[in-house]
């Protein structure tokens, strides 16, 4: 089949065609005194100017096609009924031309009104021939003009047919080069669809990392702030000797309380920031018990019971603590999800140490996983939760984490029964089991020998918590809330130790150590504290200057200062 437009186009000169070689017969047998034959043009070219105005429609090209195609047929078996002779040409042109509407109406339809108007000739060709004694001149002539007709007919029809085989052969392979660009464009569009999904949830991270941060900061200050004054009021009852047993009650409470908000910050920093800038050796049961003080009200509000048993021994490993806290987000997760319209659910967290292996197991008694799921859980987006609550990248992410430590992930699943998701990492050392505790060591001292610090933070209550610690070991302490009144201090005399915040208002806290060394020169020890885990990750990895985050304990702010300004041994010149 050709193109609707120009099948119409050819029609309209096939039947246009039919219309004059139909008027100019009509006439020359007229002229010729052949009436019967005049009038047989006659009514054939009426019908052919019935048929020309809708032949250029575009609608109406199959039904015309056809039309047409019974009209030249009929024409020439009226001319051999009624006058028993007519022109060869005129009966070959006649008889070929519904095997010119093949491309109209298609290769079976034009050829069965081709090959059928053949036969029809050749049918009346013969009846002619009984009637010889009538018409004794015209039926020899009649038969060969039929045959001839017949042959070529046939030979037409082959070769429409092989056209007609090659198209569909020429179509079937377009056809199959279109489905192989579309399943190409298919699996294009699903990996951008893919990429965009992954960096529309790196993007997500990152906000919740700025998120997290800020927050961090906005905590860690005044967190900072209340346990230096908890320590204060430890020391001051201690030497007033009023401290009994409630008040150290009451202020080891305060302290636990305090080491539980910092533990909530830590683990939402880690969770928010699931990669560092370098892997590090940490405890895998402090990152699982921080991570779920970020969630265990939340859960226990919603009915749900948290069994925790971390009794791993040896929970060392080496790896990024935010992506293990991440693992560990995303199977609690899970594991709410499947105790969803559960009560009395119960998540069971367990830690346990298997020959040189770290064993995490966070199991529930949740619906379970459907045994056809099981092999699709870990793949990227793949989610029977609806589109509102689960983006599939869950535990994807997680069984690529997990493979980051070198470990391996197993789950088993029972409908109906709960889920066990099963974590294996490599340990780092090997503590021995069983072995006895070791007894708490005393107090430590610091010895320190004259030196003159000075502490730039815009939290006056941080810096006068700073000052009351480092004084009281015989140090020397000039505090200072603005930056520029910092730098003019240190142009006036010589600092052994400067402590500077990040935050703060005109100037950064790097900014002002950078400027604070070209005017102390590399003597002076620069120490940088902050809540920020990103300007922790960036001042560690560069090693410009010294980092302490907060909420730093007493004990840790000395131990750093003691490395500087330790008192000479006896015998020794201080520097």
């Amino acid at each position: 089949m050709i193109e609707p437009r120009w099948a119409a186009r050819a029609l309209f000169a096939f039947v246009l065609l039919s219309v004059l070689g139909t008027a100019i017969s009509a006439l020359m047998s007229y002229l010729d005194g052949r009436l019967p034959q005049a009038f047989i043009e006659l009514a054939f070219l009426l019908l052919s100017v019935v048929l020309l105005p809708f032949a250029r429609n575009e609608r109406y090209v199959r039904p015309v096609a056809h039309a047409a195609a019974a009209v030249s047929i009929l024409h020439i078996l009226a001319s051999l009924a009624v006058t028993g002779a007519t022109n060869p040409a005129s009966a070959v042109f006649l008889t070929v031309l519904p095997t010119l509407f093949v491309p109209l109406l298609g290769k079976r339809a034009g050829v069965v009104w081709s090959l059928g108007g053949t036969l029809a000739a050749l049918l009346l060709s013969v009846l002619l021939g009984l009637l010889a004694p009538i018409a004794p001149s015209a039926a020899p002539g009649l038969l060969w003009i039929a045959l001839l007709v017949c042959g070529l007919q046939v030979a037409i029809a082959a070769f429409h047919a092989t056209a007609h085989q090659k198209a569909i052969s020429g179509l079937q392979d377009h056809a199959r080069e279109l489905s192989s660009r579309l399943d190409e464009s298919r699996e294009s569009e699903a990996s951008r669809e893919e990429t965009r999904k992954q960096m529309l949830h790196t993007s997500k991270m990152a906000s919740v990392g700025e998120l997290a941060t800020g927050v961090a900061h906005e905590i860690n200050n005044p967190l900072q702030i209340l346990r230096g004054q908890l320590t204060w009021f430890y020391d001051e009852f201690q030497r007033r000797a009023i401290l009994n047993d409630e008040l150290r009650t009451m202020l080891d409470r305060q302290a636990t309380a305090l080491n539980r908000i910092h533990s909530i910050v830590s683990g939402l920093t880690h969770y928010a920031r699931p990669t560092g800038p370098t892997a590090e050796v940490f405890d895998a049961n402090q990152a699982i018990e921080e991570t779920l003080s970020l969630i265990e009200h939340l859960y226990r509000k919603r009915g749900i019971t948290l069994d925790i048993r971390l009794q791993a021994p040896i929970p060392l490993i080496e790896g990024h603590v935010g992506q293990f806290s991440q693992i560990v987000m995303n199977l609690l997760s899970n594991a709410r999800d499947a105790l969803e319209g559960r009560p009395d659910g119960i998540i069971r967290i367990e830690t346990e140490n298997r020959e040189d292996r770290f064993v995490l197991t966070v199991s529930d008694t949740g619906a379970g996983i459907a045994p056809e799921h099981l092999p699709r859980i870990f793949d990227a987006y793949f989610t029977t939760k609806g589109s509102n609550r689960g983006t599939g990248l869950g535990l994807s992410l997680t069984s690529s984490f997990v493979r980051q430590f070198n470990g391996r992930i197993d789950v088993k699943s029972e409908p109906g029964a709960g889920t066990a998701f099963r974590i294996d990492l490599p340990v780092i050392g090997c503590a021995a089991t069983g072995a006895p505790a070791v007894p708490e060591a005393p107090p430590r001292e610091y010895r320190f020998r004259k030196a003159r610090i000075l502490i730039l933070d815009d939290e006056r209550d941080v810096g006068d918590i700073l000052r009351y610690i480092l004084a009281e070991h015989g140090l020397d302490i000039d505090v200072f809330e603005k930056a520029g009144a910092a730098l003019e201090a240190l142009r006036s005399a010589p600092y052994d130790v400067v402590i500077s915040d990040y935050h703060m208002p005109g100037m950064t806290g790097d900014q002002f150590i950078r400027q604070a060394r070209e005017i102390s020169g590399e003597k002076t020890h620069f120490l940088l504290i902050t809540g920020n885990s990103r300007i922790i990750d960036r001042a560690r990895e560069t090693s410009e200057f010294a980092v302490l985050p907060k909420p730093f304990s007493e004990e840790g702010l000395l131990e750093l200062l003691e490395d500087w300004l330790a008192a000479a041994p006896a015998g020794v010149a201080p520097r």
